[in-house]
């Protein structure tokens, strides 16, 4: 059969009782998007039939008049499920319902806020398992667009994957997208009513589903782009904020640790032991230090070298990264002190500064008792504030006049220290933002 796509074919879909692939579209007010992901699986040029599930999840804007209009366009090509009301659980009870509607060999799966950007993305994943009969999934690279354009577009894996990726793989980057995925009916749906019977209501997001397939066999990956994948604040997971996007990766860990009867239950480890790191980064940064204390011990619970990246980029050594996380650790236990040693910093600051106050003016006194002529140096502002970019680090410039001599240095620290600035008889120059604790200036 040639290549075609089921625009060329009147009343696509009407008399096929069988379908090679089913696509499954999940949306929840999708109104400024759906018409566009609909159109990118209609555009899909196949030698095969498939059929189109959509879910709607209750939406309250214009999504569900533009589902009816497609329906009608693409009689028997398109089933709807609508239910009256939103079903809940983020999305998860709408996909297992779409997922039980689908007839197909292989189902592919498609956000409604996503798309598919070439029209061979499922005749290269059919093709693909087709030729791999042991392949339970397969997937693909896609685009990062940005709503607000706060960013340029960026591909989601800067380089190739291995074309057979085990699940140790997927388990380590916990990255693949839910509109990359296809895979087989009969080993996924089954695998999915398992997930939800043993941890409940809330099912496996993109990632985990992957997983759950890739115990059957090791997952495929396509070099190539073939979704844009859009970042917006009405999506379900893009509008938590990262701490919180991070303690539900966690928990998709956990419950999948259970589901495989916690075969491997090492690398799922490891990978906790990284994402509770970044969690408590991130509730640190917003000022929840409880959350922060609770992902930082659950974080120290690993081994040390499963943070050997986190270390690599800190520029410690390892003994001196975990030594560092014990006593951030201490401190979260104890919100009380964490709050005081934050708190006394500008303090210190002032004090380090009245120290450099002190001994310039005590060297005027000395350069003329040795005839050495009349210097004075200063720095502005004092105390230095902190940089908005980098708040661990300072700027300020010091400016300097002198008597007597033709020339002068000023060095940091001590007489042989760094050297600031060496210029004549008076001048300035702006530290820039490197001054660090430790160093004479702050």
């Amino acid at each position: 059969m040639p290549v075609r796509s089921v625009r060329d074919i009147p009343g696509a879909g009407t008399a096929a009782s069988t379908w090679k692939v089913s696509v499954l579209v999940t949306c929840f007010n999708h109104e400024r998007y759906i018409r566009a992901a609909l159109e990118s699986v209609i555009e899909q040029k196949t030698s095969f039939p498939f059929e189109i599930v959509v879910c709607d999840d209750g939406s309250s804007d214009g999504t569900r008049a533009i589902l009816g209009e497609f329906q009608a366009r693409y009689p028997g090509l398109i089933r709807l499920l609508l239910p009256e009301s939103n079903l809940g659980f983020g999305g998860a009870e709408i996909f297992m319902r779409g997922l039980e509607m689908c007839e197909g060999q292989y189902i592919a799966i498609l956000d409604g806020d996503d798309c598919w950007v070439r029209t061979e993305k499922l005749q290269s994943q059919a093709d693909f398992l087709d030729a791999r009969p042991d392949c339970p999934v397969c997937f693909h690279n896609s685009e990062m667009r940005y709503e607000d354009q706060s960013r340029e577009p960026w591909n989601l894996y800067s380089s190739p994957w291995e074309e057979r990726p085990k699940i140790e793989s997927l388990l380590a980057t916990y990255a693949v997208q839910g509109s990359t995925l296809m895979f087989r009916r009969a080993d996924v749906v089954s695998d999915y009513r398992g997930w939800r019977e043993l941890i409940g209501p809330e099912g496996p997001i993109d990632s985990s589903l992957a997983i759950l397939a890739a115990q059957r066999g090791p997952a495929g990956y396509i070099d190539c782009v073939m979704t844009a994948y859009r970042q917006h604040r009405g999506g379900t997971f893009a509008r938590l904020r990262t701490a919180n996007q991070l303690e539900m990766v966690i928990s998709q860990y956990e419950g999948i640790d259970r589901f495989l009867g916690r075969q491997y239950h090492e690398a799922i480890e490891k990978a906790v032991c990284a994402r509770s790191y970044e969690a408590a980064v991130e509730f640190e940064r917003h000022g929840d230090l409880e959350s922060a204390g609770r992902h930082l011990a659950r974080c120290l619970t690993g081994r040390p070298e499963w943070l050997d990246n986190y270390v690599a980029g800190s520029g410690v050594n390892r003994d001196q990264f975990w030594a560092m996380l014990s006593r951030r650790r201490r401190l979260f236990r104890r919100p009380a002190l964490f709050r005081l040693a934050y708190s006394t910093r500008p303090l210190l600051a002032r004090l380090r500064w009245l120290s450099i106050k002190v001994s310039v003016l005590l060297r005027i006194p000395l350069r003329l008792a040795r005839g050495l002529g009349i210097g004075l140096i200063w720095a502005s502002p004092n105390p230095a504030p902190a940089s908005a970019r980098c708040p661990d680090l300072a700027a300020t410039t010091v400016k300097w006049v002198s008597l007597g001599t033709g020339a002068l240095e000023v060095r940091v620290g001590t007489p042989d220290g760094a050297l600031l600035g060496g210029a004549g008889p008076s001048g300035a120059i702006t530290t820039g933002e490197w001054v660090r604790d430790g160093m004479f200036f702050y």
